[in-house]
């Protein structure tokens, strides 16, 4: 519900600032325009696959920390029958896949981001070219 009061601010602010661009230059406007259908697909599709791996980082961080709970709950139980360098082995398993999935996020992050941000970039050169002309 709270995000209601910043959609309707966004909204109104994006038809006020394209409705005097139109009044002020048409031509130019469109050209303001024409990148935003391929921003927002590209957004979409971006925050879907950023989401999926977010999904799987935090699924690992949620496995280490039932190995490590389970460690410090049991520990007792684990001295008592000699399974400390089983723990180990399992935490440090658990530890690896977690860092693992935090590079692939990190990466994936990364490309996308900067290749939205170039978009962007091309489409206010564009603007810049063709309004300064």
């Amino acid at each position: 519900m709270w995000g209601s009061q910043y959609l309707a601010t966004n909204l109104l602010l994006i038809v006020g600032i394209g409705a005097m661009l139109l009044a002020m230059n048409w031509k130019l406007a469109l050209f303001v325009f024409l990148p935003a259908p391929v921003v927002m697909v590209l957004s979409a599709g971006f925050w879907n696959r950023i989401r999926r791996y977010m999904h799987r980082s935090f699924h690992r961080w949620s496995r280490l920390n039932t190995v490590l709970n389970e460690s410090l709950t049991g520990l007792r139980a684990v001295k008592a029958f000699a399974q400390e360098l089983r723990h180990i082995a399992d935490f440090r398993a658990r530890s690896r896949e977690l860092a693992m999935s935090g590079t692939g996020v990190e990466r994936v992050w990364s490309v996308l981001f900067s290749g939205l941000s170039l978009i962007i970039m091309l489409g206010t050169l564009l603007v810049s070219y063709i309004g300064g002309r």
